[in-house]
């Protein structure tokens, strides 16, 4: 992780651009799991100016069409990892559409990432 993020992060957690976006979140979108790991605490549950958390983003990252197998299999390594950092503080958080981060990641086809979502009962719903 660049030396730059470690001295970063505890000065400017919490802050947000013009659209409600942390830093957290764009690790997120970004398939970046140690930058996720470093500001999980500080940073996550927040959502930014469209209702979207940090895991809503990480649910939401793709793989251009085309890619490569190694790349495709990087990508999602990745998404599953900053998952299992955020779902102990997020899964729970339902999307401005009513849907569980475990409903997203089925809908998606992420069945890699359905573990950490669904492994957990206060989750249920019924």
């Amino acid at each position: 992780m660049p030396t730059a993020s470690r001295y970063l992060a505890p000065h400017e957690a919490g802050l947000r651009d013009e659209k409600g976006t942390t830093a957290l979140m764009r690790a997120a979108a970004n398939g970046d799991a140690a930058i996720v790991s470093l500001l999980v605490d500080k940073e996550a549950g927040m959502k930014d100016s469209e209702g979207r958390t940090a895991l809503m983003l990480a649910l939401c990252l793709t793989v251009p069409s085309g890619s490569s197998a190694t790349v495709r299999e990087k990508s999602s390594q990745s998404r599953c990892a900053i998952v299992e950092l955020l779902a102990p503080k997020e899964a729970a958080i339902v999307s401005s559409d009513g849907e569980t981060m475990l409903m997203v990641a089925i809908s998606r086809g992420f069945s890699d990432c359905i573990p950490p979502l669904g492994s957990r009962p206060e989750l249920a719903r019924g």
